[in-house]
């Protein structure tokens, strides 16, 4: 694997672990979510990180993972919130969190073989 890639992931698993945290700590509801503005810009933010983070993935890579992570999607993610931020459908982020992320964080913990 691609040095910079397998550094990417990590940082991109790191996000995914602290978006459980967030949800551990502030409650695994989304109205536990929609209630808490902490909870909001906690979440927003890692996500933006990890939008940013994918731009640095290798194109080689994410040719060979397409199947299991939508990167245009995720490359995306975080103009979206950047520029959308007083607009955006709070649902959404609850469900890119909560479905999309756990995939995020298997991919990453396979392809580079995290231990917990």
């Amino acid at each position: 694997m691609d040095k910079n890639n397998k550094q990417v992931l990590l940082h991109i698993y790191a996000h995914c672990l602290d978006i459980e945290a967030f949800i551990m700590r502030f409650g695994n509801t989304i109205e536990d979510f929609k209630k808490d503005r902490a909870f909001y810009n906690s979440m927003c933010m890692s996500l933006m990180q990890i939008s940013e983070l994918s731009r640095t993935l290798t194109d080689d890579f994410i040719e060979a993972t397409k199947d299991k992570i939508q990167w245009r999607a995720v490359k995306g993610l975080r103009n979206w919130i950047a520029h959308e931020y007083m607009d955006l459908d709070m649902n959404i982020i609850w469900e890119t969190a909560t479905v999309d992320i756990p995939v995020l964080k298997s991919l990453c913990k396979e392809t580079v073989a995290i231990e917990e």
